[in-house]
Order: C-alpha cells, then sequence, then structure tokens
C-alpha cells in the first residue's frame, strides 16, 4: 500500500525520536496557530482548545506508530474514524483538513529539514486523502 499512496514504509529511527521529543512544542505551536488563525473552530466553543489538543496528540502518535511500524493502513482507519466520528464533537472534515496543514507548516518550522523532510509525504498524504474524502 505504502507505493500506492507514494509514502515511505518507515522512515529511520532518529526522525521518529525526534518527533517524539518534540510532540508537545509541536502540539503547542500548532494549537495556538489553529485557535488564532480558524474561525471555522468557532463552533467548538470552550472546548476549542481541548479538542484541537487532543486531536493534534493522536494524530502525532499514529503517524509515529505508522513511521515506526511500516503500516500505513493506521493512515487511513485515522482519517476513517475521524470523518464519521468527529462531526459529532462538531468537528467538520474541512476543520481537520484546515489543522492538518498547520500541523504540517509547524513540523517544517520546528524540525530540522531532514526530519520534516521525512515526515512531510505522511502528512501530504493524509491531506489529500481528507480532500478527496470531503468531496465523496
Amino acid at each position: 500500500m505504502s507505493d500506492e499512496l507514494n509514502i515511505p514504509s518507515t522512515v529511520n529511527n532518529s526522525t521518529t525520536a525526534s518527533f517524539k521529543k518534540l510532540k508537545n512544542t509541536l502540539i503547542d505551536r500548532a494549537a495556538a496557530n489553529i485557535m488564532l488563525h480558524t474561525k471555522s473552530m468557532d463552533t467548538l466553543g470552550n472546548t476549542a482548545e481541548e479538542k484541537i489538543r487532543s486531536g493534534l496528540d493522536f494524530t502525532i502518535e499514529v503517524l509515529i506508530s505508522v513511521m515506526s511500524l511500516g503500516d500505513v493502513n493506521l493512515l487511513e482507519d485515522q482519517l476513517n474514524w475521524a470523518k464519521d466520528r468527529l462531526p459529532h464533537d462538531g468537528i467538520e472534515p474541512e476543520h481537520i483538513m484546515e489543522n492538518m496543514k498547520i500541523l504540517a507548516g509547524v513540523i517544517n518550522e520546528l524540525m530540522t529539514k531532514t526530519d520534516a523532510d521525512s515526515i512531510a509525504p505522511y502528512m501530504q498524504w493524509m491531506i489529500k486523502r481528507m480532500e478527496r474524502m470531503d468531496h465523496s
């Protein structure tokens, strides 16, 4: 499946270690950017930041697992779950896409170029897949 998705089956251990180490910093920066720049999250009211942070944490944990295990099916499973479940919490697919785009930008900003370049194909695939899901 990784060939079909045009993403590597695994990344090196140093990239996943860096991703784990920077996880909280990435979540802090991405959540702050989302809260400042995303009007579509207004529907979440006073639970917005908590839900955003939780979603970012879950996304990063799944990405770490996928990159470590080489099982890209986990990405597909997460996106299908998100599309079906999160609207019940007021989080629409377009919110998820916006949040992923912001997280991708923060990864590029805070991680080394080598690590960011290793993670980028996974982020790009998830964003493109969400765009296709949104149109289906």
